[in-house]
């Protein structure tokens, strides 16, 4: 318990933050495959924190009416269902998406988008769940994919510990929200949460601030709202 608390616990009571450029967030949540989006718990986290950027995997089969739902309360976000049941809003133009399977089981989708006038790239994953296989292969192509496109951010369920050593190689160009957390940093499963499988990357031109984390009976994930800000 001693280790866990001094690894896995943070507190973030004077975040970094540069007053001479504004900060931004970003929103992200695995939400199980239900039948209709969590609207409730995701317009209230867009109204307090007002995510640039919302990434949802397991999003299976989004209906017309929520997407309509979802245009007609945030008009100003460009929404897409993308391929391997993940969705994204940017608050912005998106431009270009692509799919790609990583390995059988992990998927991957390359968005282009511009918000506030400027392009950012984001990567998002789901990767395979068996813990009996070695995610290495999986780490090393998505972060082939990232560095050869000069990704912004890398985000989704990677299935995979944070403390895995195939994360080493993501720190020589991305930071992890992980020492951003506030509390312990466990996303998965919602009862008691001591997996980190859930994370955001950063480019590291960008600069964390905090990790908010909330946990719903919606998902047995929780979801994620990281705030950065662009280093100088």
């Amino acid at each position: 318990m001693v280790y866990w608390f001094n690894n896995y616990h943070y507190t973030n009571e004077n975040p970094p933050i540069n007053q001479k450029t504004s900060s931004h967030s970003i929103f992200y949540w695995n939400i199980s495959r239900p039948d209709h989006l969590p609207l409730d718990i995701i317009f209230e986290s867009i109204k307090s924190y007002k995510p640039e950027i919302v990434v949802l995997v397991e999003a299976k089969d989004i209906s017309k009416t929520d997407m309509e739902t979802f245009r007609n309360h945030y008009p100003t976000y460009q929404i897409q269902q993308l391929k391997g049941e993940m969705f994204i809003a940017v608050n912005g133009e998106i431009h270009a998406t692509q799919y790609k399977d990583v390995s059988r089981g992990s998927k991957s989708n390359l968005v282009s988008a511009t918000i506030n006038n400027k392009s950012v790239s984001i990567l998002v994953t789901d990767l395979l769940a068996n813990p009996a296989l070695s995610k290495k292969e999986d780490l090393t192509k998505l972060l082939a994919t990232a560095e050869s496109n000069q990704v912004d951010f890398i985000v989704g369920d990677f299935n995979t510990p944070y403390i895995s050593y195939f994360f080493n190689a993501f720190k020589a160009q991305f930071e992890s929200f992980h020492e951003y957390n506030t509390g312990y940093t466990g996303t998965w499963p919602r009862t008691f949460p001591i997996l980190e499988i859930d994370h955001i990357w950063l480019n590291k031109k960008w600069q964390p601030i905090t990790l908010h984390k909330e946990f719903h009976s919606n998902s047995d994930h929780g979801f994620l709202i990281g705030t950065y800000q662009m280093k100088l």
